[in-house]
């Protein structure tokens, strides 16, 4: 409570969105489903907001054929730090999902939009011209694969809470440890969660404190723009263990056909 923080935007800070999010990756065998059964020889995976590799390099450890996309600098020069270590080479475009080039050659089969990268589209114009935009990308027969966390009910009608309880992670290059809390505050004009993060190595007196916006899209609106867009739902799971998909599900994880 007495040190002081760096405030700045989660994607301004790579290494710190590493201490929490870099070993994450819940939703992987979701992403490897979808991959194993679209992508042909030749064909070229589009990941929307690639960060700092969390899945990319794994996929490509897989044997698929990447193409990043990632509007921040901070997180691309990260990610391509991690390519130059493993000595594996994956063009990261700087652009959003709206604008994506993709890649110089090769025939996209895929594009995946992973871990709630959707809920960084603020608007629903802005939602149904990225899945127009996907689709135009796609090959004929491509999937568009998505996943989300489902709106914070709870979180948006408290409107938001005081810094919570302090947890303890463990930096993924110094090995140090890092102490860490949250808080969160509830926009309902804009529909938009604003959560705080606080990280502070052990014993420092200095850390820095990361915000992190997303919109609270609902399933019906998400299922709904994929299906004005041109896109017909094939495979949807309600969680990264495989459950079934209900409206009470709390993730929404689908991969989507283009018509």
């Amino acid at each position: 409570r007495n040190a002081r923080y760096r405030v700045c935007d989660i994607y301004e800070a790579p290494d710190w969105y590493d201490v929490d999010y870099a070993g994450y990756r819940g939703e992987e065998q979701f992403y490897q489903l979808v991959l194993s059964r679209n992508v042909k020889p030749g064909g070229v995976v589009v990941e929307l907001g690639a960060g700092t590799g969390r899945l990319t390099l794994r996929l490509v450890d897989a044997g698929y054929s990447l193409h990043g996309v990632e509007p921040s600098r901070a997180m691309r020069a990260r990610f391509a730090a991690k390519c130059k270590k493993a000595r594996v080479r994956v063009d990261v475009e700087d652009a959003r999902a709206v604008d994506f080039v993709g890649p110089k050659s090769g025939r996209v089969d895929v594009v995946m939009f992973p871990f709630n990268g959707l809920l960084h589209t603020a608007t629903r114009a802005d939602m149904h011209a990225s899945f127009g935009h996907v689709r135009d990308q796609l090959d004929d027969d491509g999937r568009f694969a998505l996943d989300i966390t489902g709106p914070y009910w709870d979180a948006m009608l408290r409107g938001g809470t005081a810094w919570g309880k302090v947890d303890e992670r463990v930096h993924p290059e110094s090995g140090r440890t890092v102490l860490t809390c949250d808080r969160y505050e509830y926009v309902s004009a804009t529909r938009q969660i604003h959560i705080h993060i606080r990280y502070l190595l052990d014993g420092a007196r200095e850390g820095v404190e990361v915000e992190l916006v997303q919109t609270m899209w609902t399933w019906q609106e998400v299922l709904g723009a994929l299906d004005d867009a041109g896109f017909a739902v094939d495979v949807v799971f309600g969680d990264v263990n495989m459950a079934p998909f209900d409206e009470g599900s709390p993730r929404l994880l689908v991969s989507a056909r283009k018509r």
